[in-house]
């Protein structure tokens, strides 16, 4: 029994290693989202650090998933073994889904790479090579539904851009002064500037669609691993709590069947036996009333007869089932320690979180308060703009966008600026 116990101690702490690697590839697919997305060495070479660490430990999940599912003999609970062939099946498509992430994102790409690197190109050449075509401000607006939807992903942009495009397109055939040649060549731009754009919405919706992108589906398969994974320590804890039963009942019947035995046995002796039999009986009383914690006095049993050999013997068993009990009892208190120190280190990652959320926010309201300083004062306004009124509405707690007003020579100057938010 004591072996069968720390065979399941040595899975419970297995499933434990297995939880953690998990945790590590889950944090490492954020990393890559957060910072490799917007790495042109990434698109440059292909290969991402965070992915190579996420792929390791992936690889180290499944090793260590595997040996598991050998030494796995002491978890008898019949859903044990269709939730590791579950587990194995979902860290599959969770690699592959990985994977698809990398490719995608490389596809996408970033600022001169990728799609998006080619649509600023010829974005670029109807800014450059066709402005006394398309009108600058034509060229700008469309530019920045581009730039909205890249910030946003709302497809309401791409609506805005395609009918920005139609405008530019239609002014292009009905102008009758331009050259034939470059007209042909600035619609073929224009066409080429719409095409790559249509790809890269395409991309972002595969990749962040709420529904159906690929991020949801990787968030979807990391929660059916890690319930998977609590599901299987639940089962080994329930079965480390029934094996624990199972070994007192197994214990008591032991003690209860001895028991009896003796007492048979003293209606059979002499009656010089009568009184050491009866000895030994209140002896096991005793150690069974203290619950196999205190072993009874067996100093009055002496010489070489049956009655002192059974008396040493069962001091010998009184004291093997008292270091038992003890052993076990220090290796549950070292296994809750255990747990509890890794709740406490848990604990303190998520109160670093918050401090270091708190901190940001506070630096972004910190960043309001400079923002409504250099804003024009309303008395200001009043004075210059007697019959006025301001919409500014910022989307988060600063915007970045703002407004501005100045007299000067007998004029009042306006500006209303639109910045990117970066």
């Amino acid at each position: 029994y004591e072996k069968k116990k720390d065979s399941i101690d040595v899975l419970s702490t297995q499933l434990n290693t297995i939880s953690n690697y998990f945790h590590d590839a889950l944090q490492f697919k954020s990393d890559f989202l957060l910072y490799e997305r917007i790495n042109p060495e990434f698109f440059i070479s292909g290969r991402s650090h965070y992915i190579d660490s996420s792929k390791k430990a992936i690889n180290n999940f499944s090793e260590k998933l595997h040996n598991f599912s050998i030494h796995r003999k002491y978890l008898t609970h019949e859903n044990d073994e269709i939730l590791v062939k579950k587990l194995k099946s979902y860290i599959s498509k969770f690699q592959v889904e990985m994977d698809s992430l990398v490719i995608l994102t490389l596809n996408r790409g970033f600022e001169d790479y990728g799609i998006e690197g080619k649509m600023r190109w010829f974005a670029h050449q109807m800014e450059t090579e066709y402005k006394e075509i398309v009108e600058p401000a034509d060229i700008l607006t469309l530019r920045r539904h581009e730039k909205d939807f890249i910030l946003r992903k709302e497809l309401k942009y791409k609506t805005k851009f395609e009918q920005q495009y139609q405008r530019i397109f239609n002014k292009i055939n009905t102008n009758s002064t331009i050259n034939t040649n470059k007209e042909t060549h600035s619609l073929t731009t224009l066409k080429m500037y719409l095409t790559y754009f249509d790809s890269l919405v395409k991309l972002e919706g595969a990749i962040r669609l709420k529904n159906g992108g690929l991020l949801t589906k990787i968030d979807k398969t990391g929660k059916v691993i890690q319930k998977s994974l609590q599901q299987i320590q639940t089962l080994a804890t329930a079965e480390q709590n029934m094996l624990l039963v199972d070994l007192r009942s197994q214990f008591v019947l032991g003690i209860t069947l001895y028991f009896l035995f003796i007492i048979a046995v003293s209606f059979k002796l002499s009656s010089t036996l009568t009184k050491g039999i009866k000895k030994l009986s209140q002896n096991v009383k005793s150690f069974v009333e203290s619950n196999y914690k205190m072993t009874a006095n067996y100093n009055d049993f002496k010489g070489q007869d049956e009655i002192a050999q059974l008396a040493k013997n069962l001091k010998l068993l009184e004291d093997e089932i008292v270091i038992h009990f003890s052993n076990y009892k220090t290796k549950v208190k070292e296994r809750a320690k255990k747990i509890l120190t890794q709740k406490a280190a848990i604990e303190s990652k998520q109160s670093e979180i918050k401090q270091k959320n708190k901190d940001i926010l506070a630096s972004i309201r910190y960043a309001r308060k400079i923002q409504d300083t250099i804003l024009p004062k309303p008395i200001a306004l009043d004075e210059l703009l007697p019959k006025h009124f301001i919409l500014y509405k910022p989307k988060d707690i600063v915007s970045g966008d703002f407004y501005w007003v100045k007299q000067a020579q007998q004029k009042v100057f306006i500006a209303v600026c639109d910045c990117t938010g970066h």
